[in-house]
């Protein structure tokens, strides 16, 4: 790959991240008070009038479960009170939601950037832009990040920070020379979208699994992993010793939903009544092309199609992210649908690492049924286009009633 592929990923990129940036105009207007929304701003108000970071003194701590909330330090990492300082400091309270815009258009820069370097592998004389046209509109309008990138939430900038890691470490390893600047880049990536909310550090194993597998010789793939992780390490570590130094440990064992948080807000009760398997089965009622990719991957695969190390460890990303979400929200936390932002940007990737999503004449049927898929998914998330109020996705099938989570 070209070392401009940045260059040309953007300009590939530049009418989808269009397209999502007049469909979140209408957040501009929303009153953004959800919980989750109010906390983080009174965290951030604190941050910028006494220099501490906790809620301790705020008035929303009358409302809190105070084992969780009444702590001298704020339990999640403090990059994203930190990005809403200047907001607070001109009471700018609905533009601050340009932060989570920005983490969606770094998701759909990212699917861009590796769509690119699965294209010249698999796409033979198949157009760039042809072939990644259904997948950037898909990531575009893609309901989670519709669902999390109109709120003053973290999701969406973890999920686009950690996206952007594995866009970098992948555009690292297809240069011949220089691909250690790249990599320090993605390393910092990485440690940032981990600085955000540690769930960010989850595709810290998909960066390492790209350099692990490299067709390089094992000294200079040390080295490429040194060059990843020592900028993430270098960035989370500060926080991890301020943390550990204030509570004796590493992770805030208290975050886990108590019967006093439940029973002040019944949807996170809801969130955490739901079966284990909630995640993988709403995702694909929710984005259909999420089963569609899957079903069409392991098609391919038992048709002895060759594909790339790459598109493998695509399918990791995608299924590992899946298991791991799914287990911490059945034994620590909830399934809220905007716990799975990290991992959706693989759901588009997936077709592009398809052979036959390039091929006719499978290439058109494909096509067809992702275009679908994705309609499909719109049609379901157009109502957080317009409206700010709901605090769960909420998909297209359960509108009309065809089924209940």
């Amino acid at each position: 790959m070209r070392p401009l592929a940045a260059g040309r990923a953007l300009l590939i990129a530049a009418p989808f991240l269009a397209l999502a940036l007049v469909t979140k105009l209408p957040s501009l207007a929303f009153v953004h008070r959800e919980p989750d929304e109010v906390i983080y701003w009174a965290v951030a108000q604190h941050l910028d009038d006494y220099g501490l970071y906790t809620l301790r003194g705020a008035p929303i701590l009358k409302k809190l479960p105070r084992a969780m909330y009444d702590r001298p330090l704020f339990h999640h990492p403090p990059l994203y009170p930190a990005l809403l300082v200047p907001f607070v400091q001109r009471d700018a309270r609905s533009e601050a939601v340009v932060i989570s815009w920005l983490g969606h258009a770094l998701a759909i820069f990212s699917v861009a950037w590796i769509g690119l370097h699965l294209h010249a592998r698999l796409g033979g004389s198949s157009r760039a832009f042809s072939a990644l046209a259904i997948p950037l509109a898909g990531v575009a309008l893609d309901p989670v990040f519709v669902h999390t990138a109109r709120k003053l939430w973290i999701d969406a900038p973890v999920a686009g920070l950690s996206a952007l890691a594995v866009a970098l470490t992948v555009a690292a390893l297809a240069r011949p020379n220089g691909r250690r600047w790249l990599l320090l880049a993605a390393g910092a990536a990485l440690g940032i979208a981990g600085l955000a909310k540690l769930p960010g550090l989850l595709l810290a194993p998909i960066c390492a699994l790209l350099v692990v597998t490299a067709r390089r010789p094992w000294p200079a793939r040390i080295g490429d992993l040194a060059c990843v992780s020592l900028p993430a390490l270098l960035v989370v570590a500060p926080w991890f010793w301020v943390f550990y130094a204030r509570y004796g440990t590493l992770l805030p064992a208290w975050t886990a939903p108590s019967p006093e948080l439940l029973e002040r807000f019944p949807m996170m009760a809801a969130a955490v009544a739901k079966p284990w398997h909630s995640f993988a089965t709403k995702l694909a009622v929710v984005q259909p092309l999420f089963a569609l990719g899957l079903g069409a991957f392991a098609w391919s695969a038992m048709r002895g199609e060759q594909r790339t190390a790459l598109g493998w460890i695509v399918l990791g990303w995608l299924a590992g992210l899946l298991v791991a979400l799914t287990y911490l929200g059945a034994t620590r936390f909830s399934f809220q649908m905007r716990f799975l932002s990290p991992l959706c940007a693989a759901i588009y990737l997936i077709p592009l690492a398809i052979p036959a999503w390039y091929r006719a004449p499978n290439a058109r049927w494909l096509r067809a049924g992702a275009l679908v898929a994705i309609a499909w998914a719109t049609f379901g998330a157009a109502p957080y286009l317009l409206n700010g109020r709901p605090d769960e996705l909420v998909g297209f099938a359960e509108r009309l009633g065809l089924v209940r989570f």
